[in-house]
């Protein structure tokens, strides 16, 4: 506007078509007063508006600058502030055009790129954070374990030696053969088998009650897998890790049944006694693989896969801290349901998480976690221990 009226050698232009309002370039005059230092900006505006105030007494100084319109009343210029539907919205700088670019790169790539999200639930309800609540068995002290092993002993005793000259010994049969144990196959029994087992089951009451506690810090939760964005993710690599001390259980049924199983105590070892064999086979019949068949030529031997699906990486059948699986193509619009099974720490409590992390060839990593916090209360095992060892026994009394 200021270039067309230098052009035009002219001012006074109407500031908008059909009003009556126009505009000239200032006569530079400036009005002295007290109050006003020349040497600043804002007061030679005032000074300029002041000289022509004393000409028209209806001039007004219209700003939006604050400290500016309380200078101009003091010195007795009409002041005005601008108003509201004058202002322009403010002009674009070379930061805000970058800025803009940026947007628009990044809408464009989103527009190409998988968006991948993760999410939590437990019992059918979606959560951030993951609480359980157990009962342990808490693991019996040492005078308790040689009270058990008291009782296990007097139910088991040591076996007394067989004196073959007081035991009538019936006929063999044809072509049978009698081995007769010696003293030194007898001590054998007493100072080694024996003592060894004593061993064996006074480990065994100790663990034990770990081992029935297994099942109880058993818990899961369900994590939901989506690609909701506009393209398949290319090489999805999928993984979650716990963190606080827990472990992560083998996803198969059958494998989280083997290692929660847990065995009967070991049985006592039974004293020499006189054997009867056939000499044709003095250590039984035994059975061996086809020297033929090699078990590890199936080793790494996959079948064929399905692109679309989520697989195992590996396939772990011991508790693990890390669990990861891979699809070759992850499609969008698309989602998948995985049954995470988590073994608990043994104790009073912990908090941990489960971290999610996600990778593919078209997009960037990400990182999702949820919170895992478990209370649990301490139980005795005696009474189960002592049903273990000394088991009630059951008479029936006919009538």
């Amino acid at each position: 506007m200021f270039s067309k009226a230098l052009d035009a050698d002219q001012s006074g232009l109407p500031l908008k078509p059909g009003v009556a309002s126009r505009w000239e370039f200032g006569s530079g005059r400036l009005a002295a007063h007290e109050d006003l230092d020349p040497s600043m900006p804002d007061h030679r505006v005032i000074a300029e508006a002041l000289d022509l105030s004393l000409a028209d007494p209806e001039v007004v100084l219209i700003t939006g600058d604050t400290l500016a319109r309380v200078m101009a009343k003091r010195v007795g210029v009409k002041v005005r502030a601008v108003p509201e539907s004058w202002l322009l919205p403010p002009e674009t700088d070379s930061r805000d055009k970058r800025i803009r670019d940026l947007e628009q790169k990044i809408s464009a790539l989103e527009k190409n790129t998988p968006t991948m999200e993760v999410s939590a639930e437990q019992e059918g309800v979606p959560i951030k954070d993951a609480t359980f609540s157990f009962t342990f068995y808490r693991q019996p002290s040492d005078a308790e374990v040689e009270e058990l092993m008291a009782k296990v002993c007097a139910r088991y005793p040591l076996e007394e030696p067989i004196n073959p000259d007081l035991v009538i010994l019936p006929k063999l049969a044809l072509g049978m053969s009698r081995k007769i144990p010696t003293v030194r196959d007898y001590e054998k029994y007493r100072d080694v088998a024996y003592p060894k087992w004593q061993a064996r089951i006074r480990k065994y009451l100790k663990e034990v009650p770990h081992l029935w506690s297994l099942e109880r810090r058993v818990s899961s939760l369900r994590l939901r897998l989506q690609n909701t964005g506009a393209v398949p993710a290319d090489g999805l690599l999928f993984e979650y890790e716990i963190y606080g001390g827990g472990r992560l259980l083998p996803d198969d049924k059958e494998d989280r049944g083997k290692l929660l199983h847990v065995k009967g105590p070991p049985r006592p070892p039974k004293a020499p006694a006189i054997d009867e064999f056939d000499p044709l086979w003095p250590d039984g019949y035994r059975v061996s693989t086809h020297p033929g068949f090699d078990p590890s030529v199936l080793a790494g031997v996959r079948s064929s896969r399905d692109p679309y699906t989520l697989y195992e990486r590996e396939h772990p059948k011991e508790p693990a801290t890390r669990h990861s699986f891979e699809c070759e193509e992850f499609r969008h619009g698309t989602g998948v349901a995985l049954d995470v099974f988590l073994l608990l720490p043994i104790g009073e409590q912990s908090d941990g998480k489960l971290v999610c992390r996600l990778s593919a060839r078209n997009m960037r990593p990400m990182e999702w976690s949820v919170g895992i916090a478990h209370r649990a209360e301490g139980i005795d095992p005696l009474k189960r221990l002592n049903e273990l060892v000394a088991p009630q026994r059951l008479t029936l009394r006919l009538s």
